[in-house]
């Protein structure tokens, strides 16, 4: 029987509790854990004059927007579901530090081992190295300056306690807790600095599946140097990895020719809706699906940048869905390249490119495999 709409609301409680506390009580509960940033959370992606101008709409006494926290009842942890860029600024400009390599300030809270410091700037230091930075600010053509430890302590009085608002929030909910808790998280990251799509995708569809993509991506020695050293700000390293998997699932191969199933051109529609099964997945099927992916990485003997991620796509298709299966030389690959240049324009994820795409790697690789 089909619910009434009020039915689906009586099922849905979701109930906000706002706090005040002072500047100092939230940094200092940042060191100590007591606000832990989930693994659903996107990458810290603020440079140093958005951490300064932050500090400096502190010291005018300018409001802070609230930040947004849920309490996992599994934990006891308030995990912060939006407003993690502004607490980590803030939390820099307590301890008057910064990266150490301005030009690569992003970093990714998944690589922090929290469980090994006793507090959170002794755990993100030993990963991500910082420095001390004096924090500054212009007034009428001067320069002052505002770094938490030299203010005078009138002034870092008033600072400790200027208030910040936690805004708790509680959710009972027949969907279960954690999917209302990262749909939240999407709805409430949609304004402001706008999320890249596969970073929405990593808070809803967050779970065993998304942690073994994760884990490749982080740590696979050769798919980092095959993607790049550097963990993609957009990440569409991630993607890739993502996309490898949703082909494995609804990719075929009959009669010599290739199928894709549940695809209408939408690339973006295809991934979230198999990001949606992924999270039915038990752990047998994850482990398959991590087999998959590192096997094909070792295929690939050549330790440079790829330059075409759907080439790299492609091959694994033909692998995964046929007999073919060979190692993969710089040599190869570009051969591989030039042959389908021209299914790589701007149409690459047109169902017909990518068929016919499929079909010349498969034709090319079978006959020199």
């Amino acid at each position: 029987m089909r619910n009434n709409i009020e039915d689906i609301y009586n099922n849905i409680s979701i109930d906000q509790y706002k706090t005040d506390i002072g500047f100092r009580t939230l940094v200092e509960g940042v060191n100590d854990y007591l606000y832990i940033i989930p693994e659903y959370q996107r990458k810290y992606k603020w440079k140093w004059e958005q951490v300064q101008e932050l500090a400096v709409s502190l010291i005018r006494g300018l409001p802070i927007p609230p930040i947004y926290v849920w309490r996992n009842t599994m934990t006891g942890d308030l995990e912060i579901i939006d407003g993690q860029q502004r607490v980590i600024s803030l939390f820099l400009y307590y301890v008057g530090k910064y990266f150490r390599n301005e030009k690569k300030s992003c970093f990714d809270y998944r690589l922090i081992d929290i469980k090994e410091f006793d507090n959170f700037e002794l755990a993100l230091s030993n990963t991500f190295p910082l420095k001390n930075k004096a924090f500054e600010m212009k007034h009428n053509g001067e320069k002052y300056d505002i770094s938490y430890s030299s203010l005078p302590a009138k002034l870092r009085k008033k600072v400790d306690y200027t208030t910040i608002s936690i805004i708790e929030i509680k959710v009972n909910s027949d969907d279960g807790v954690e999917d209302a808790i990262h749909r939240i998280f999407a709805n409430l990251n949609a304004g402001g600095t706008k999320l890249e799509t596969q970073e929405i995708r990593n808070g809803i569809f967050a779970g065993k599946f998304y942690n073994m993509l994760k884990d490749i991506n982080a740590n696979n020695i050769r798919w980092r140097k095959l993607y790049g050293k550097q963990i993609d700000n957009k990440e569409k390293d991630m993607e890739c990895l993502l996309k490898l998997c949703a082909y494995k699932y609804y990719c075929k191969f009959e009669n010599g020719k290739f199928n894709i199933e549940n695809y209408s051109g939408k690339m973006r529609k295809f991934l979230d809706e198999f990001s949606a099964i992924s999270m039915e997945f038990d752990e047998q099927k994850v482990k398959e699906y991590r087999t998959s992916i590192e096997n094909f990485i070792d295929k690939f003997e050549f330790d440079r940048k790829i330059e075409s991620l759907i080439v790299f796509e492609g091959i694994f298709v033909v692998m995964d869905k046929t007999s073919v299966c060979k190692k993969i030389s710089f040599e190869t690959y570009n051969t591989i390249k030039n042959r389908v240049l021209d299914t790589l324009d701007k149409r690459t994820a047109q169902r017909d490119n990518m068929i016919r795409r499929w079909g010349e790697i498969y034709e090319f690789l079978s006959k020199n495999d």
